[in-house]
């Protein structure tokens, strides 16, 4: 029988300590804390649900670039909590770089990484510049008979 136990966090607060450049108390650590199980959770409904999660005891691989990719989604939310993307006061103004409004969740690129990481081949849908009619025609398409009226609106 095999012994499944709930994953835990892809990537750990040291970890994001490390990337953040300082250390996290208080109300910012728990702050840090629920963007790493907020990231964690997102990478993995997008890639592979067993990620991290422990069975037999040994706990599955997961992959370097979605524990990267945990983190970097953890850091934009803790450093950008509401998502703002410039602010000013009087003459002085900032301007964030777009990529950090995306917050709490996965920019395209990451999206795709994860996805191709999982081994899913994710269904894509394409918008088309024209209706597509599809008709049993007469053998002259596109020149039909004209008093043949099959397909005709």
């Amino acid at each position: 029988m095999t012994d499944i136990q709930s994953a835990g966090r892809l990537a750990d607060l040291a970890e994001l300590e490390r990337r953040y450049g300082g250390t996290f108390t208080g109300a910012d650590r728990e702050q840090a804390e629920a963007a790493l199980d907020d990231a964690s959770a997102i990478v993995r409904a997008y890639g592979n649900p067993s990620w991290g999660a422990v069975v037999d005891g040994q706990p599955r691989p997961v992959p370097a670039a979605v524990k990267a990719i945990v983190l970097a989604v953890a850091e934009r939310r803790v450093r950008n909590p509401e998502g703002f993307v410039s602010e000013s006061a009087g003459e002085y103004s900032y301007r964030m770089p777009e990529q950090g409004a995306v917050g709490g969740s996965l920019s395209k690129g990451e999206q795709l990484l994860v996805e191709r990481l999982s081994g899913r081949s994710a269904m894509r849908s394409l918008e088309t510049v024209r209706a597509v009619l599809l008709t049993d025609r007469c053998a002259g398409y596109p020149y039909p008979d004209p008093f043949d009226q099959r397909g005709l609106v």
